[in-house]
């Protein structure tokens, strides 16, 4: 699909994009939708040759541009598709939403559980490492997270922690570190 010649995609940074794939998962960038045909033929010859198959039931469109068409050769076009899982949308509020909201109030219900505990503080930076901040690497590590989100996201770990400011063997505080990593791994999706 990369080396076709039928098929052009994006250009970012100088930079041709057509496809990127992880185990089972495919996701084409092209120029417009009339390469739609030609990547789904060549799909198509490529799933025949080793005994694949594309799902399009499975499969989605989203528009970089305006667009007012609900269906193209049978795919549905939506305004917004989840790609390992990860909430891709033009819309940043969405995505935000989508991606952190959920993940905030889940990650909240969970360490509130274990408040109800008598853990030391020591039990409860681990908890806040385990059960927190790991559900968060991967998202802020692939997309924009606004200050907004960063603040309820440290929030939410800090609260976990028994609202005390935890200090490491430098006499910094860890949670103002967390709060520049989120930062450091940020920045503007498309």
């Amino acid at each position: 699909m990369s080396r076709c010649p039928d098929i052009q995609g994006l250009t970012v940074s100088n930079r041709k994009i057509k496809i990127t794939q992880l185990a089972d998962d495919m996701a084409l960038f092209l120029r417009d939708k009339w390469q739609i045909q030609n990547a789904l033929y060549v799909t198509g010859k490529f799933s025949e040759a080793f005994g694949l198959k594309l799902s399009i039931n499975k499969s989605e469109i989203l528009c970089l541009r305006e667009n007012q068409e609900q269906f193209r050769f049978n795919i549905p076009v939506t305004q917004c598709v989840i790609y390992l899982g990860i909430y891709i949308s033009k819309d940043p509020t969405l995505r935000q939403q989508l991606n952190f909201s959920l993940k905030i109030k889940k990650t909240k219900s969970i360490l509130n559980m274990w408040l109800q505990r008598d853990l030391s503080v020591s039990g409860r930076v681990l908890l806040t490492k385990a059960e927190g901040i790991s559900r968060f690497v991967y998202p802020t590590l692939s997309l924009y997270v606004n200050d907004v989100f960063v603040g309820k996201l440290t929030g939410c770990l800090f609260i976990s922690c028994g609202k005390i400011d935890i200090i490491d063997i430098k006499g910094n505080t860890q949670f103002r570190e967390s709060r520049r990593r989120i930062r450091g791994h940020r920045f503007f999706f498309f």
